[in-house]
């Protein structure tokens, strides 16, 4: 009896952005949900991935998207341990679009700070990979 072999390949989906927006995937360590977005406290919003799924997670971008296009928005993305993967810098654009720079580090942290106060709240956090 002959033996029939089959070849295997593995399927690597299109890159495309993904929503991450979901309070599942984060843990709020500054800020609040109000169910249906983030909102700052007075010095800004943290947020740390939940559950693990930022293990070996390599998104090429981040866009973030908030409330009140004419605020002054900083978002950072920090890897563990202590890494700046991205810093998008003081900006009015809208949405933020960074490019990520991971080397070794996993995303540990997003931080969200504002010049005005808590006058705006993210409404979408998407990783385009």
């Amino acid at each position: 009896m002959g033996v029939i072999a089959f070849a295997t390949q593995k399927l690597t989906p299109a890159p495309q952005w993904l929503d991450y927006t979901a309070p599942s995937y984060w843990t709020i360590t500054n800020g609040s949900w109000d169910g249906s977005e983030y909102s700052p406290s007075f010095t800004g919003l943290f947020l740390e991935p939940a559950g693990g799924w930022e293990v070996d997670f390599r998104p090429t971008q981040i866009r973030v998207t908030w409330t009140l296009n004419y605020a002054h928005i900083k978002v950072v993305v920090l890897g563990d341990p202590g890494a700046t993967i991205a810093d998008s810098g003081y900006t009015y654009d809208q949405p933020v679009l960074e490019d990520l720079t991971f080397g070794v580090n996993d995303i540990s942290e997003l931080q969200f700070t504002g010049v005005k106060g808590p006058l705006w709240d993210v409404t979408k956090i998407e990783f385009y990979g």
